[in-house]
């Protein structure tokens, strides 16, 4: 499986990674791996929903 995400504001990534001038603010890849296992099962059981109708 494979996931995406796209900022919706030009200064995203500054956010997430940092700068030379800012201590990185991760938000992104926290959640993601917080949440991965949950988001495999609910995609699991609904493509198995799908292919039973």
């Amino acid at each position: 499986m494979e996931f995406g995400y796209r900022d919706s504001v030009d200064y995203g990534k500054y956010l997430e990674r940092g700068t030379s001038r800012m201590e990185p603010r991760p938000n992104i890849g926290p959640t993601v791996d917080k949440n991965e296992k949950n988001a495999e099962v609910i995609l699991s059981n609904n493509i198995a929903r799908q292919i039973k109708k």
